[in-house]
């Protein structure tokens, strides 16, 4: 499993491949806190993930393990670039970029694996097994996470 998770110590964010047998306790690249990850038995021996390993955390949603801020970038190029074209009154280009976006997306779709995430600690887990209880994104579910923090 590729676990990336934010240092509960400092603002790093720390990437590291866990398998079964590894050494549950990772240490901070940045600040060399030790961090103790809970692996359940269920990840351990069966690759299924039902609690976050970073905070213990049970509320989990899964998403594609893509950057946001990359698909936003190819989007808003392919935008840009169709405006241009439409202005120079290249038809041709001006459809080709956005058709060109959308089939990038369709091929990006089949191609990125899903992630696993905790809505507390929002760490991402990529190569494991998904449960069905864990659902795409809810905003309700993270807005009461971000609540939490805000009150302390």
């Amino acid at each position: 499993m590729k676990l990336r998770f934010k240092c509960p110590k400092c603002p790093a964010l720390i990437e590291t491949d866990w398998r079964p047998g590894d050494d549950d306790d990772l240490s901070c690249p940045t600040c060399s806190a030790t961090i103790r990850l809970d692996i359940s038995d269920a990840l351990r021996e069966r690759n299924v993930v039902d609690r976050c390993p970073v905070c213990s955390g049970e509320e989990l949603y899964y998403r594609k393990n893509f950057p946001q801020g990359l698909g936003a970038l190819i989007i808003v190029v392919a935008g840009v670039a169709s405006f241009y074209f439409l202005a120079q009154r290249n038809m041709l280009l001006a459809w080709a970029f956005p058709l060109g976006a959308l089939l990038i997306d369709g091929a990006l779709y089949f191609v990125v694996r899903f992630a696993t995430c905790c809505y507390r600690c929002k760490s991402a887990m990529v190569g494991v097994e998904r449960l069905e209880s864990h659902k795409g994104f809810d905003l309700a579910t993270s807005e009461k996470y971000a609540a939490r923090i805000e009150n302390g």
